[in-house]
């Protein structure tokens, strides 16, 4: 066999290979198409969201994403432009994305700060921050619907369980 004929060979293995990479890359973009607006009202800055918690009493949520991070995107698309999720947002929480970008064209200004002071080690990961407690709920990953419903609802209970606790006693 002479050398000659694998090179044809390698290069028809190589060609195929692009191809099916290129099928199946298509495929995803079909079922995964690309969400060109927010349903969440997402606030400008934390600022923002931190005077509309302390006048509304709502919950703040933060969500940590970054434009190159593959389970970011899926999340989003999949989760956060779920009509019912993007309600219970918009209704109970002040929600706030902190984005970082590889280009930095639409990143958070104090990005790493934020990622700091919220102990944030990986991408996407949902905060939400409860009045009056030392460490704020905090959720790694990129959860389903029923996931998602269930750390937004925990918070939710956990803040209203904190109201109660601090709440003036009835009984003399």
């Amino acid at each position: 066999m002479s050398s000659s004929r694998l090179v044809p060979r390698w290069m028809i293995a190589l060609a195929s290979v692009l191809i099916l990479a290129r099928i199946f890359a298509r495929e995803w973009e079909e079922r995964h198409p690309r969400v060109e607006h927010d349903i969440v009202p997402w606030r400008a800055t934390l600022e923002q969201a931190e005077r509309e918690a302390a006048a509304t009493g709502k919950l703040i949520l933060l969500e940590f994403s970054a434009d190159w991070c593959g389970p970011c995107r899926v999340f989003d698309e999949e989760v956060l432009h779920d009509d019912a999720i993007a309600e219970l947002i918009s209704q109970r929480f002040v929600p706030f994305r902190v984005m970082e970008s590889e280009a930095g064209a639409i990143a958070t200004p104090g990005y790493d700060a934020l990622q700091e002071r919220f102990e944030v080690t990986g991408f996407p990961t949902l905060v939400v921050t409860l009045p009056g407690q030392a460490k704020p709920k905090r959720l790694v990953g990129a959860p389903g619907r029923r996931a998602m419903r269930e750390f937004l609802e925990g918070a939710l209970l956990a803040q209203a369980r904190g109201r109660r606790e601090t709440a003036p006693s009835a009984t003399p």
